[in-house]
């Protein structure tokens, strides 16, 4: 992304003016969408998506989740289908 930057950079310095409005908007999509779909893809191929990199307790990501499936089988049994 740091190229992204320089871009934006070169930009400001050949047009006086930052990128922004419209234009700006489209341009971060496009560069967001494009790179980010690479680096997933990238990532899904080898396996890496599902890693655990981190220790449970440092991940307060996976503490909400867990909480959330759990109220949410506490609340399926106190109201029956």
């Amino acid at each position: 992304m740091g190229v992204g930057a320089a871009l934006e950079y070169a930009f400001k310095q050949v047009t006086g003016h930052r990128v922004g409005g419209l234009w700006g908007w489209v341009w971060t999509m496009v560069w967001t969408v494009s790179w980010g779909t690479l680096m997933l893809d990238a990532q899904a191929r080898r396996g890496m998506i599902a890693g655990d990199f981190y220790p449970d307790r440092l991940r307060p990501g996976k503490w909400l989740v867990n909480a959330l499936i759990l109220l949410s089988r506490r609340d399926s049994n106190i109201h029956p289908p």
